[in-house]
């Protein structure tokens, strides 16, 4: 065994209810994207940041008064915390660029509380990777980096409801990912496409290993 159960968390409403809330945030964040299409025909760039600004900082508040995040919480709570830089922000020339990739990411976050076998997390890596790959083959590498960051996020923040094999070796592939501390400049059009590389080869790492 690469794990042992932790803190048990209610694998059968909980997880009802988690996917009802992200599907929740999702639809906030589709609405907040209608809306800002609308105010850049009128050239109020002011104001589409300032309706990102709100709805992150509205998911924020929510999540923690929803207590102890797990998978999806925890990594759209990364997303909507804007007192701390990200990496995704590293993609973004300005400050409205940084807001929409977060929410962007929000809006690709796997509906993951908590993981159950080695499986459940190799499926939903060959899911992030068959939304992230004709993205980045369509030349979108931002959005491909939305979408594997968003995933890793999920599922390094998700704790197993029991212990299985190659947990441990998963999470150590992932983490190591995750844990990458953001850089304080703007990537060019080539640390992007490394960034993208970086997240698919820990996702390539995890699919490597023998079940």
């Amino acid at each position: 065994m690469d794990a042992r159960a932790r803190t048990p968390v209610d694998s059968g409403a909980a997880v009802v209810a988690g996917e009802a809330h992200l599907a929740a945030v999702k639809a906030a964040v589709i609405d907040c994207g209608t809306y800002a299409a609308g105010l850049q025909a009128e050239g109020r760039l002011d104001a589409i940041e300032g309706l990102y600004t709100a709805l992150l900082l509205t998911v924020r508040h929510l999540l923690f008064a929803a207590g102890t995040p797990h998978g999806w919480q925890r990594a759209a709570l990364l997303a909507a915390d804007l007192r701390t830089r990200q990496t995704l922000d590293a993609l973004a020339p300005t400050r409205l660029g940084e807001l929409e990739l977060r929410a962007a990411a929000l809006l690709d976050l796997p509906a993951i509380v908590t993981v159950e076998s080695f499986e459940q997390i190799t499926t939903a890596i060959a899911s992030a990777i068959n939304a992230g790959a004709p993205r980045y083959n369509a030349g979108d590498i931002h959005g491909c980096c939305v979408v594997y960051w968003g995933a890793i996020q999920t599922l390094v923040a998700a704790p197993p409801t029991r212990g299985f094999p190659n947990y441990a070796r998963a999470m150590g592939q992932l983490r190591a990912v995750a844990d990458l501390e953001a850089p304080p400049y703007l990537l060019d059009d080539a640390g992007v496409d490394e960034y993208a590389w970086v997240l698919r080869h820990a996702f390539d790492a995890v699919l490597a290993i023998q079940p």
